[in-house]
């Protein structure tokens, strides 16, 4: 038997079932996190960090991680973690001094700390706090990303297409981490929709950012300088969460005592992790040229990445090409496409200073430029 096309249109474009599809996936991208947590190593030192929010005894804080760790996981899962063929773990688990050292690193994502103590205080097992926070982070990142489609009357069917981008994006993965990256993929996506709906609570959000992620501080700039280049009406304010952005970000890594771009560069692509930071040395032009030459090299290989640049071309040549963009100034749209392009500005910027393309760096902005593209996409369209 024929199905109509118009028919398999009425479908598609049915708002109720997009509503139901989104709700679906949501519920099982929250639900299969939870149950199938990464249990990444940096659950160790975080659980370590929020603990040191209550105090300061390194003793009590190694104790305690180390206790809540052996009851969450399995005894094989545990052995792994605690590093028994691996030095570097090995010595976390048996030197209370040694994960103190660590936490530096650790301690400026205060949001996500503090979320994972306030979990605990209210009841629940801290290990299981780390990755149920980004679960949830992601559950409500994917109703922000609808709500942005809905603002920006982007079509059924390309609405239906972005979760499958996002799982080959690697959502799952990250949703899944004892990090605080699914909750700086919220940030993100927080800021896209106050971005398009011209809301002044941006300039109060956007100062906020680097406390769950150090380096989001280059996204915040280069979102407020816009405004401070491009917006008479904003320019003040933005200047003004400039400058809290600037100021939160230096309390932050300065109270933390955060060892800085150069060390953090060198512990990931010269030598590996360290215990102690005073063996960090200076960096040279061939310890970056070396490290930058091998992450474009893993460029070429990483699928989600060359995915991402593909969109952003055809983004960009649809949006800023010639007597296109000037049409592009309705329903926020135009807002959608500086945010976009932000967006990519800061995928490059960051891969230069951190030669890696890790999903969970980059996933917000994978989703943010798919968005972007699609957006343009329907807009062309309903104007065929």
């Amino acid at each position: 038997m024929r199905i109509p096309l118009k028919k398999v249109q009425q479908i598609v474009n049915n708002d109720r079932l997009i509503l139901v599809y989104y709700l679906v996936f949501s519920v099982f991208v929250f639900a299969y996190s939870c149950r199938n947590p990464e249990l990444n190593w940096d659950l160790i030192p975080y659980v370590a960090s929020a603990k040191a929010l209550e105090t300061n005894d390194k003793e009590q804080i190694h104790s305690f991680t180390y206790d809540h760790l052996q009851k969450a996981v399995s005894s094989s899962k545990f052995q792994e973690m605690t590093g028994q063929n691996y030095d570097y773990r090995n010595t976390m688990a048996m030197d209370p001094r040694a994960l103190y050292l660590q936490l530096h690193t650790y301690q400026i994502r205060f949001i996500y700390l503090i979320f994972i103590l306030m979990l605990y205080k209210a009841g629940m097992d801290i290990v299981f706090a780390t990755y149920f926070i980004s679960a949830l982070a992601m559950f409500i990142s994917i109703w922000l990303i609808f709500l942005i489609c809905k603002e920006l009357k982007i079509a059924a069917g390309y609405m239906a297409a972005l979760p499958l981008l996002a799982l080959s994006f690697g959502m799952m993965s990250v949703a899944s981490l004892s990090t605080p990256d699914s909750l700086t993929i919220l940030g993100y996506m927080i800021c896209a929709y106050l971005f398009i709906k011209k809301r002044i609570e941006l300039f109060i959000i956007i100062p906020f950012l680097s406390l769950l992620r150090c380096d989001v501080i280059f996204f915040s700039v280069f979102s407020l300088l816009y405004f401070i280049i491009f917006s008479q009406k904003r320019r003040v304010l933005a200047a003004v969460s400039l400058l809290a952005t600037i100021f939160i970000y230096w309390i932050d890594n300065h109270y933390y005592k955060y060892p800085g771009w150069s060390t953090m560069f060198y512990l990931n692509f010269v030598t590996g992790p360290t215990v102690y930071f005073t063996a960090i040395k200076k960096i040279t032009f061939m310890d970056y040229t070396s490290a930058l030459t091998g992450g474009i090299k893993r460029l070429m290989d990483d699928k989600s990445f060359l995915v991402f640049f593909g969109i952003s071309v055809l983004f960009a040549f649809l949006s800023y090409a010639k007597n296109q963009y000037n049409k592009i100034v309705t329903g926020g749209l135009s807002e959608m496409c500086i945010f976009t392009t932000i967006s990519f500005v800061y995928v490059i910027v960051h891969f230069f200073l951190f030669p890696i393309a890790w999903e969970r760096f980059f996933l917000g902005q994978y989703l943010i430029a798919t968005v972007g593209l699609f957006a343009v996409l329907s807009n062309r369209t309903s104007r065929i």
